[in-house]
Formats: structure tokens, C-alpha cells, sequence
């Protein structure tokens, strides 16, 4: 326990290493962000954010807040989570991977939850059902979306994340995704269980993969 301790707490200094800085930039846009949405909506500061697409005035807006809240972890994480595994693994190679994966995804859940908290505590929101199954659908798609970079690039990666939010926005019925706002409703349909069984999927698929990659 005293080992894995010390791995925990030397990836975790490895992962922050590389993003505080896209952390910093994305709290001061995702502020100013919220900070447009009062000024646009009349309505109290960091009210209501995750409400989603909205209609002011009989003039539907692009909600930008809501937009960078779900995209915030990904674009946080980048390709942190690819350098600790494929880079990082081969210097601690006598533990087991399976033991070191299974730490880096503590290390990426305690990154990303500790954002998600606070991007939900900054956005108030409506009910406590909402705001666990915002807190789940942002954690597994940003686990996804972190094994998906140890196949693919991280910028293919992010630039599928963008699509999936921006056809969120604009495509009502959007399974999964669609409860990350509280406009679209907050029941749990067939559509979104699939969906997030597909994502568990892809993530056993690339945990599987990631014996045959070319470790740095």
C-alpha cells in the first residue's frame, strides 16, 4: 500500500506537471463564459450554466458556457494521460501494468473530479438527480476519451469531443450526452445506457490494446 502510495502520488506530480497551465486557461474562459451568460440571460452570475440551449428573447444563442463545461476535462487532460502510460510506464517498469494503469486512472478520476466538482459547484444546479448524472456522463467520457488518446492522436481525440458537443447542442435526442443538460430533460433512457455500455466498450477495448503499443 505504502508503494502504491508513493506511485499515486509521483504520477500525480507527472500529470499536473503537464496541465496546470490548459487548467489555469480553462477556468479564466469558462468564467468569462458564465460571466456572458448573465450579462446575456439577465439572470444571477453562475446561475442556471448547465441549463444548456436556451432562448433569449425568441433568438436562440450558442450556449458557450455549457459548451466549454463539457469540454473543460478533455481539453485539461490533452495528452497527459498518453505520456503516463506510453512514456512514463518504462521508468517504474518493475510494477505490473496492470497495477500502474489502474493507478493512472485513480490519477486521471482525481484530476477530473476534483473539476467537475468544482465546475458544478461554480453552475448551481437544479436537482441532485441532474447534478450526479452530470458528475457520471462527464467522468466516463472523459475515461473514454482518455484511452481513446492512447490509440489515436489526442487531437483527433479533442476534435471528436468538440463534434459530440456541438451535435449536442444543435440535436435534440442526443443519447447519452443530451442529460448533460437539464433543458433536454433528466430521465435515463434506453439510448443513453447504450451509449455509455459503447463507451465502457471502447475503454476495455483500448485497455486490451495497450500491451501491443510502442512504449517510449
Amino acid at each position: 500500500m505504502k508503494a502504491f502510495g508513493k506511485l499515486f502520488s509521483r504520477n500525480m506530480k507527472l500529470m499536473l506537471g503537464n496541465v496546470w497551465r490548459r487548467e489555469l486557461i480553462m477556468l479564466v474562459l469558462c468564467v468569462i463564459a458564465v460571466f456572458q451568460y448573465a450579462k446575456i440571460g439577465q439572470r444571477p452570475l453562475f446561475s442556471d450554466v448547465m441549463q444548456g440551449i436556451s432562448d433569449f428573447r425568441g433568438n436562440p444563442y450558442f450556449p458557450m458556457s455549457w459548451f466549454l463545461i463539457v469540454i473543460f476535462n478533455q481539453v485539461v487532460i490533452g495528452d497527459s494521460f498518453r505520456k503516463l502510460i506510453l512514456h512514463d510506464y518504462p521508468l517504474v517498469a518493475s510494477i505490473s501494468l496492470g497495477r500502474y494503469l489502474f493507478c493512472s486512472v485513480l490519477n486521471l478520476f482525481s484530476v477530473g473530479g476534483a473539476n467537475v466538482l468544482l465546475l458544478l459547484v461554480m453552475t448551481r444546479h437544479h436537482s441532485l438527480h441532474f447534478t450526479w448524472t452530470a458528475a457520471f456522463c462527464l467522468l466516463l467520457f472523459l475515461a473514454c476519451f482518455a484511452f481513446l488518446t492512447l490509440i489515436f492522436s489526442p487531437v483527433i481525440c479533442e476534435g471528436l469531443v468538440v463534434i459530440i458537443a456541438v451535435l449536442t447542442i444543435f440535436a435534440d435526442g442526443m443519447p447519452f450526452f443530451g442529460r448533460l443538460m437539464f433543458v433536454r430533460g433528466t430521465a435515463i433512457l434506453p439510448g443513453d445506457v447504450l451509449a455509455a455500455l459503447l463507451m465502457l466498450i471502447i475503454i476495455a477495448w483500448c485497455g486490451f490494446r495497450i500491451k501491443q503499443l510502442d512504449f517510449i
